[in-house]
């Protein structure tokens, strides 16, 4: 399996806790101390940043608003 198919599998089985701008995401993340994936779309494509103890731990390239 490769890792985008367990990330999508991981997502399709998690809870949406909403739509946030990149710095509203930060900051949500942080301020709960959450352990997750954030999942953007643009133009066909996804991109992931994951977060431990509200930390991201992936640079957040490219990502942009509609983080899911």
């Amino acid at each position: 399996m490769k890792i985008q198919d367990l990330i999508k599998n991981i997502h399709k089985g998690s809870k949406h806790l909403g739509t946030f701008s990149l710095h509203e995401l930060f900051q949500f993340a942080s301020s709960r101390n959450y352990n997750g994936i954030a999942v953007a779309k643009e133009n066909g494509r996804e991109y992931y940043l994951a977060f431990l103890a509200g930390e991201a731990e992936g640079p957040p390239e490219n990502m942009r608003d509609n983080v899911k």
